[in-house]
C-alpha cells in the first residue's frame, strides 16, 4: 500500500461511529523507537486544531471507492 500525503483523509480502525477522532486529516509519520511504544505512528487532525496519533496498522484509507488497508509498519 503506499503512504499517506499530507492532507489524506483517514479513519481509524477501532473506533466507534460516534468517536470525534475517528475520521483525520494526515498530517505527519513518527518513527519511535525504544522499549516504550516503537513503531510507526500518524498524527491526524480535524483541521481544528486537534491533534492525535494512530498506530499505523489501525487506520485505513477513505476515499470515494471506499477505503483501503493503511500502509504495514
Amino acid at each position: 500500500m503506499r503512504e499517506p500525503v499530507f492532507g489524506d483523509l483517514m479513519r481509524g480502525v477501532h473506533a466507534s461511529a460516534d468517536n470525534p477522532q475517528r475520521d483525520g486529516y494526515y498530517v505527519r509519520t513518527i518513527c519511535r523507537t525504544g522499549r516504550l511504544n516503537p513503531g510507526k505512528f500518524y498524527e491526524l487532525t480535524d483541521k481544528r486544531g486537534r491533534f492525535w496519533r494512530y498506530p499505523s496498522k489501525g487506520v485505513v484509507f477513505v476515499d470515494g471507492s471506499g477505503p483501503t488497508v493503511g500502509s504495514d509498519a
